[in-house]
């Protein structure tokens, strides 16, 4: 006898069991386990009501929930926005950006410019976009504050919407109305802007103090490396959503984070320079945040604070 078989053969007897034993032993077993007594099945009246219950229950909705604010009394930039960024996202497969509206008069505005569109518009993304519009102006339907949200289904994105400039506070109409940062902030608390919703400040210039250009040295790199906030940006307190944020988290328990972008904003879509998959820039169709005049994909040139802490 070899020594590998004799040690097989002590093991198997120090166990108790031999190779075959062992398979009988298991066997025994695993029919004793399963002779137990099972636990009573649920009564048919129970089934009946778990059955009810989950006949009742809606599929989980893909979406996300993107909502679209102004404080100005004149609509036409939020109209603007609203409808380019909704036709977008339409023909990306996403939903319409939502408005909500900061009065009944800015409501009527809107959807007078709605109603106007649609007796003209061709384009098959923003007549579908301009239709969703339609219904959520109407006074049935119109939104002018955040209560009906549900915050359970994902954190809601929150655009606010106005012109902007770099190193600039405020935020203008295309009739040239002014709000701060403040005015906004305390608007959006007032209106009840969810707590775990993000602030996306959708102004040009909204995230930088300064103007950024082609020119700047090694720009290019740093968006390809998206360092340029570090290298260019100068400070986010001097800007509209940096300002914004401030604002907002000085009302107690609130912890939205508010991004802002670092250039001029498209109003819809347009070939942008996009880092793709391996790092390399190419030409996408997108929504732009320009360097200088070089259009660039907008959430790669969006600047949040990086100190910010829940």
């Amino acid at each position: 006898m070899d020594e590998k078989t004799r040690k097989r053969q002590l093991v198997a007897g120090q166990q108790g069991k031999s190779g075959g034993g062992l398979y009988s032993h298991v066997k025994q077993h695993l029919r004793s386990v399963s002779a137990q007594p099972k636990p009573p099945a649920p009564e048919p009246s129970i089934l009946k009501q778990m059955r009810d219950a989950k006949s009742k229950l809606k599929p989980v909705e893909k979406f996300q929930q993107r909502y679209i604010v102004s404080p100005h009394n004149d609509v036409g930039n939020l109209f603007a926005n609203t409808v380019g960024m909704s036709a977008f996202g339409i023909e990306q497969g996403m939903k319409a950006i939502r408005p909500v509206f900061k009065d009944q008069k800015q409501r009527e505005a809107f959807a007078t410019q709605v109603n106007t569109a649609l007796s003209t518009e061709k384009d098959q993304h923003r007549l579908a976009a301009l239709n969703q519009l339609k219904t959520w102006s109407s006074v049935d339907s119109a939104m002018t504050d955040f209560s009906s949200i549900n915050k359970k289904r994902g954190a809601p994105i929150v655009y606010t919407q106005g012109h902007g400039e770099y190193g600039d506070t405020n935020i203008y109409s295309n009739t040239n109305e002014v709000a701060s940062a403040n005015k906004v902030g305390q608007m959006l608390h007032t209106m009840g802007l969810p707590e775990n919703s993000e602030v996306r400040a959708n102004s040009c210039f909204s995230g930088t103090q300064h103007k950024l250009n082609e020119t700047m040295p090694d720009i290019y790199q740093h968006f390809k490396q998206q360092t340029m906030e570090f290298h260019h940006a100068g400070n986010w307190s001097q800007t509209f959503a940096g300002a914004l944020q401030t604002k907002l988290r000085s009302f107690f328990g609130r912890k939205n984070r508010v991004a802002g972008y670092m250039g001029p904003t498209g109003q819809g879509s347009e070939p942008v320079k996009k880092i793709v998959m391996g790092g390399s820039v190419q030409k996408r169709q997108g929504v732009a945040t320009d360097i200088g005049h070089d259009p660039h994909l907008r959430a790669q040139m969006r600047r949040r604070d990086p100190s910010y802490k829940e």
